[in-house]
């Protein structure tokens, strides 16, 4: 982390509560810690991996999550609309491919959007697949 990264969270911590509606400021926290998720990835020497970690963490919080809930439990509107938040995150991110080396959020150009694409409904076909057919306890 550096002296510039202490700045951009201090300056959207400042937009963050004089923004934000109270309402919305749980999703607003959710988006930025997805997007800082990507963020704070040191590049590493292999293609793609500094986007891939961060992308197979998110998978495995909610594949911890499905399976650490209750058979009796169902999913809320705010379950899915966090599921699409995040992945819609994941999308845009992998956009920063696009941009010049200066502008990237990401640590290295993140893959094509279409391999984006296709691992993204892999994890979902998976992770739907640990929902309707849980692990047993």
């Amino acid at each position: 982390m550096t002296l510039s990264h202490i700045f951009v969270f201090a300056a959207a911590a400042a937009l963050y509560l004089t923004l934000l509606p109270k309402q919305a400021r749980h999703w607003g926290l959710f988006a930025g810690s997805v997007i800082a998720l990507y963020w704070l990835q040191p590049p590493l020497r292999i293609l793609y991996l500094d986007f891939i970690f961060p992308t197979a963490t998110l998978a495995l919080v909610v594949l911890a999550w499905l399976t650490s809930r209750t058979p009796s439990q169902t999913l809320t509107r705010d379950d899915l609309f966090s599921a699409l938040l995040s992945v819609g995150i994941v999308l845009l991110l992998s956009l920063d491919r696009y941009l010049m080396p200066e502008y990237r959020i990401t640590a290295s150009s993140p893959p094509a959007l279409g391999s984006v694409v296709l691992g993204l409904g892999v994890v979902v076909v998976l992770l739907a697949g640990a929902y309707v057919l849980p692990l047993s306890r």
